[in-house]
């Protein structure tokens, strides 16, 4: 005896986009649960050849947003989805995320034009072609179209997405090598305008990632502190 609850079968919630990765027996979905971060989310239960056993985990925040997120697919490493809240090119946009580690994602890049519109662009895939290069479809309401939502096709020599920069670091006390916490880290650009602002963690450590560009400036500071320019 006792309670059980079907985990992805509730009244109260609209279920989307399944897609399942073997390689890790992930099922992938959306889902507009009450405590998600808003509109719809993306998240995955754990399976065992198909039967489902866990609860279902949320990508957190660095995925999911106050918007919707839709349509997960998994090649190569990287997460691909469509948002309607990232710095996007207008409506449903198609973006990049590389998975760094178990639950772990580096900030997502738009796709850039071509595949992105001002339109809705969403249900993105992707694989090898027969000749090296790489082909899929995606989905879009954009004009020129034969209704409403289509299926386009593509194919290109590499991967799409943009070029990023990516840099990681600690803040530290250069007498006892111990983290400092909360410390402001200011990127800016070649003509000194702030291109992005983190903070440090518990540990002292941050990381950011910002489209490529061949000069940034770092510049480090906290109250009570000097301050490292680079």
């Amino acid at each position: 005896n006792g309670s059980f609850e079907y985990i992805l079968k509730d009244l109260s919630t609209s279920f989307y986009y399944p897609f399942y990765e073997a390689k890790t027996q992930r099922l992938y979905f959306v889902a507009n649960f009450e405590e998600g971060y808003g509109g719809t989310d993306i998240y995955y239960v754990n399976t065992n050849n198909g039967q489902i056993m866990s609860s279902p985990v949320n990508l957190g925040p660095r995925i999911n947003s106050p918007g919707n997120e839709i349509a997960p697919y998994i090649f190569n490493n990287s997460l691909y989805f469509s948002s309607d809240v990232f710095y996007g090119l207008g409506g449903m946009d198609i973006y990049k995320s590389n998975i760094m580690d178990v639950d772990k994602f580096s900030i997502p890049i738009n796709l850039g034009r071509g595949i992105n519109t001002t339109s809705d662009d969403f249900g993105f895939i992707i694989r090898n072609g027969a000749s090296g290069d790489f082909e899929g479809y995606f989905s879009s309401n954009r004009q020129g179209g034969k209704g409403k939502d289509d299926i386009y096709g593509f194919k290109v020599s590499g991967e799409p997405g943009l070029k990023t920069l990516a840099l990681t670091g600690k803040v530290s006390n250069p007498n006892t090598g111990e983290g400092i916490e909360k410390v402001a880290v200011l990127v800016l650009g070649k003509d000194g305008k702030p291109i992005k602002e983190v903070y440090s963690d518990e540990d002292g450590q941050y990381r950011f990632e910002i489209p490529w560009r061949d000069h940034i400036v770092l510049e480090i500071q906290k109250e009570r502190y000097g301050t490292f320019k680079k």
